[in-house]
């Protein structure tokens, strides 16, 4: 049954009038356009859901960072944080991190006020004094402690240079052995006195009062109330977009398709075989991207982490593959609904049967027959004509009735 309904369907999309049938040349060039118009609805499609603005963060990543999250962090973490607005030298003028403030193409207001406050915090002459001094200690700090361990390395070897009792001169070592052990020894003084250094500039940064006073200035800040007002609405403006961008997409879609139904309707209407082969493929052809469209719609309502968790489960069995069968079978099934809606519609049993009565073809195949009385298709062998029960006479089993006495014929037609 689903092979003969199959069969059915492809020969509507690949024989003309019913009865002769397209050549495979024709076929490939069909279907090759049908690709094609394809291929361009879809890129229409595409450019439609532009006309929608997507929706955006107005709290930018720096924003969070250097507010909601600057507030809970430890004295540590607080000059860490502003290190990353520090100028790279005293001739820079390059924002370091502006990318994190403008995400958005409409900053919320309140972040404007941070960004500003921050860089101002960020440009004070004493304030990158002591990061940059930070940071030459810790390079400092760094450079000792790899020429440590090059020189233990070359203090072994020269121990057992010495332990041979080889002479000096023969020595491929640049420092005698008591001379490495009285090198590495001021070095591990100097490393101490930096690290002292370094411990006192990092008390210096944690306790500046500039970091207590812009912490200070963020407490006074609406920042909960605002970041929430801010978070619900991109959360409403996230929630309309897929329907805004299938509305944009269905303004596109439509006429085409309300075209290709008219087009298709008036072929049949007026009985014209090539118009109803080119609708019949238009149609199908616009069905595609609304049906492709709807399953999106779908998908993007459904949950994201109902997904996440679904594809996390199918990978830790190693059945990632199923979601693509499930895919590949989805959209084959899709495929066939609209094709079967789109017969049904068009080209249901009565109108098929008016068409095969008026241009004589037979009632199974569509072939066209030799001859209007011809009892017997010679391709398919259906039966075509039978006795009328009222006169005797005989007629085609299309028939609704008989051309003698006008009786309704009790043979079905097939």
């Amino acid at each position: 049954m689903i092979a003969n309904f199959l069969k059915k369907r492809w020969q509507r999309l690949s024989i003309q009038s019913g009865s002769k049938r397209l050549s495979l040349f024709t076929l490939i060039l069909l279907f090759g356009l049908d690709i094609y118009i394809l291929g361009l609805i879809f890129d229409g499609m595409k450019n439609a859901a532009r006309i929608v603005d997507p929706p955006r963060q107005s709290i930018s990543r720096g924003c969070q960072l250097m507010s909601e999250s600057f507030l809970q962090f430890d004295s540590k973490d607080k000059v860490e944080s502003f290190e990353r607005h520090i100028p790279r030298n005293n001739e820079s003028r390059d924002d370091p991190m502006s990318e994190d403030w403008y995400e958005g193409t409409r900053p919320l207001g309140l972040c404007t006020t941070i960004r500003e406050q921050v860089y101002l915090v960020a440009k004070n002459r004493d304030f990158v004094a002591l990061f940059r001094a930070r940071s030459e200690q810790q390079q400092q700090i760094q450079k000792i402690l790899s020429n440590i361990d090059e020189l233990k390395a070359t203090y072994s070897d020269a121990l057992l240079e010495k332990l041979a009792n080889q002479k000096r001169s023969d020595s491929i070592l640049p420092i005698e052995a008591t001379k490495i052990k009285g090198t590495v020894s001021d070095m591990n003084e100097a490393l101490n006195t930096l690290r002292q250094q370094l411990a006192q500039t990092q008390a210096a940064l944690e306790h500046h009062q500039l970091i207590q006073a812009y912490t200070a200035f963020l407490q006074k800040l609406p920042i909960d109330s605002e970041f929430k007002r801010a978070r619900d609405q991109y959360e409403k403006l996230a929630f309309w977009y897929p329907l805004k961008v299938l509305g944009a997409q269905a303004g596109f879609l439509l006429p085409l398709l309300l075209l290709a139904l008219f087009w298709n309707a008036r072929a049949i209407r007026k009985e014209k075989d090539i118009g109803i082969l080119i609708s019949s493929h238009f149609i199908l052809v616009c069905a595609i991207p609304v049906f492709a469209r709807l399953l999106y719609f779908v998908y993007a309502l459904l949950p994201d982490q109902l997904l996440a968790e679904v594809l996390a489960r199918l990978e830790q069995l190693n059945l990632g593959f199923l979601w693509n069968y499930g895919a590949i079978f989805c959209g084959i099934g899709g495929g066939l609904l609209v094709i079967f809606i789109a017969q049904r519609t068009f080209f249901n049993p009565a109108r098929v049967r008016k068409i095969r009565l008026q241009k004589n073809q037979c009632r199974e195949c569509g072939e066209k027959l030799q001859a209007p009385n011809q009892a017997w298709c010679e391709l398919c062998g259906a039966q075509q004509c039978a006795s009328c029960t009222n006169c005797g006479e005989n007629y085609r089993l299309l028939a609704l009735h008989c051309q003698r006495c006008g009786s309704t014929p009790t043979t079905p037609a097939a």
